[in-house]
């Protein structure tokens, strides 16, 4: 069994068959991508568009002192 054997369209409720690329509703006819592997099932079949308000920031620096801390805040029942 895999993930799309369970999944229903969002308007109809009926489900739904995976086709290459995308999932088709054969009640309401409807289509819904599949980006990346995974099933994009917004009621009007649109992609929506992510637009973030900052570039997203990579920490590439280690600074051991925050590990140390974590640990030293747990107990020994937590480790």
């Amino acid at each position: 069994m895999s993930l799309y054997d369970i999944l229903a369209c969002p308007v109809c409720k009926v489900g739904v068959v995976k086709e290459s690329d995308r999932l088709h509703c054969g009640q309401c006819q409807r289509t819904y991508p599949v980006v990346n592997g995974v099933p994009v099932m917004f009621p009007k079949g649109t992609v929506p568009q992510i637009v973030h308000e900052t570039d997203l920031l990579l920490r590439t620096a280690y600074n051991p002192r925050v590990h140390r801390t974590i640990l030293q805040s747990l107990l020994d029942n937590h480790i």
